[in-house]
């Protein structure tokens, strides 16, 4: 059963909450609030997908109350998910950002930080943003799996020449979308196009800044995003025009 999951931290983290909750007493947990004790704002997609999979191959089982959805850990299972939570197959890279990588005009508390989507000689990395202290622009630094450090400045959707508003002008004409897609934009600069990260990088960014969210549906692995209509901002004068003829 363990072989046909593609283990993810999200995973775990919801395994290892239910875990401990058998043990204190309180066996069934709400699922709502479960997913907030667990997860970010920016991470509760990632949660549900997580507890999805587990209710499929039945770590997890569900209840429906008044209303309510409660979960519980699945009590035949508990010596396998015991050793899930102490041998898990995931690791993450616990390596910091260098100093000297952080210029001197940008805060050194990083804004957000998100996961790597594949493995590094088993190890996924992590992605720090940074913001600018001045202009607000954002920065990432990547740490992989062989704790190789690199750097990419996103800048700003305000900034037609950066790298977060070419791949924003990008998601708005496509409205939903995959990263895959983003290999394929002609109109990218094939600086952006040749290497994964600076892409997932601005997604990542574009997500947080609830310019872009996930449908909530996937392909292949791969999430589905849409860009949020309700937070559009004008890039073009495409958009412009668009916007006086509504």
């Amino acid at each position: 059963m363990d072989q046909e999951i593609v283990w993810k931290q999200a995973h775990i983290d919801v395994l290892r909450h239910l875990y401990l909750k058998s043990y204190v007493g309180d066996y069934v947990v709400e699922y709502e609030s479960m997913l907030k004790c667990c997860f970010r704002d920016t991470e509760i997609t990632h949660g549900r997908l997580a507890i999805r999979e587990l209710q499929r191959k039945s770590f997890i089982i569900s209840i429906e109350k008044d209303g309510t959805i409660w979960i519980s850990i699945n009590k035949r299972f508990l010596p396998q998910i015991k050793k899930f939570i102490e041998y898990s197959c995931v690791r993450f890279i616990e390596a910091q950002p260098v100093e000297k990588m952080i210029p001197q005009e940008y805060n050194t508390d990083p804004l957000f930080i998100t996961e790597g989507d594949r493995h590094s000689k088993g190890i996924k990395g992590r992605y720090y943003y940074y913001m600018h202290s001045r202009t607000h622009d954002l920065m990432c630094i990547i740490i992989s799996g062989t704790s190789k450090q690199r750097r990419y400045f996103l800048g700003s959707v305000d900034n037609p020449k950066s790298i977060m508003c070419e791949v924003y002008k990008v998601a708005k004409r496509k409205r939903k979308f995959y990263k895959a897609d983003f290999n394929t934009a002609a109109d990218l600069p094939h600086g952006i196009v040749e290497n994964r990260q600076p892409i997932k990088a601005a997604l990542d960014a574009l997500e947080f800044l609830k310019l872009v969210r996930k449908t909530g549906r996937a392909k292949r692995g791969s999430e589905e995003y849409e860009i949020n209509r309700d937070n559009v901002i004008l890039t073009t004068i495409y958009d412009f025009d668009n916007r006086h003829s509504q």
